[in-house]
């Protein structure tokens, strides 16, 4: 591969990652979107800006909070062992170290499943929300002619930027609050490779949650977007 390869591929990697980030960088100018002529470029609709702002704190709250967990469970879980981990300690059977363990792990794997489950409903609310909002775009611009496949795939493409931005904030949130507690408070925090299990899951929930509600306004017929309008 040559210079000019490489080079094309990083331009082309830049403009896929900006067109991927700039729905839900936008997201927090609400203003006249940038249309092309004979575009029909009007300003999001308050309720389509709630949603889309709530599925970002959502994801934000959701993955920080489950790394600062898994930061602080796998932490207190090291401190414990080094503390008893004394053969003397361990051969009075005093203390059962695996117990303590495993009940960590099990406290730590509920509570954020409990999280991200909260992730994926408020995901589909949320989505409902603003797919709902962007019923009337969507059904002026397929009335202009425009592919149900296509209108599908922007609506997940702005579901997937609000996914990805809002577990990197929320990836970055968790570091944050485990370092500081680790720092400021009695709590030990230890990041492992744990705490990068809920971002992926958080991403993937998020789009998949929004699915169904894109696929429902796609295809929702255009009398009935049309006929609550008038």
């Amino acid at each position: 591969m040559g210079d000019e390869d490489v080079a094309a591929g990083g331009r082309w990697t830049g403009r896929a990652v900006g067109a991927l980030l700039r729905p839900a960088l936008s997201l927090w100018r609400p203003g006249p979107r940038a249309g092309g002529a004979g575009a029909w470029a009007p300003s999001p609709p308050p309720d389509v800006v709630f949603g889309l702002r709530g599925m970002f704190v959502s994801l934000t709250i959701g993955v920080g909070g489950s790394e600062a967990l898994i930061a602080v469970s796998n932490g207190v879980d090291r401190k414990i062992t080094r503390l008893i981990s004394s053969p003397l300690v361990r051969s009075s059977g005093l203390v059962d170290v695996d117990l303590i363990t495993r009940t960590l792990a099990l406290l730590t794997t509920a509570v954020v499943t409990i999280m991200l489950v909260n992730v994926a409903l408020n995901s589909t609310v949320l989505g409902e929300i603003v797919m709902r909002g962007r019923r009337l775009e969507i059904g002026i611009r397929r009335g202009d002619g425009a592919p149900r496949r296509r209108v599908l795939a922007e609506l997940m493409l702005t579901a997937i930027s609000v996914a990805l931005v809002g577990t990197a904030a929320g990836a970055a949130a968790g570091i944050l609050v485990a370092v500081g507690l680790d720092a400021a408070t009695p709590l030990p925090a230890r990041l492992s490779v744990w705490d990068w299990v809920p971002p992926p899951l958080a991403a993937i929930a998020t789009v998949v949650a929004n699915l169904r509600p894109a696929l429902d306004t796609v295809n929702t017929p255009l009398r009935d977007v049309f006929g609550n309008r008038t």
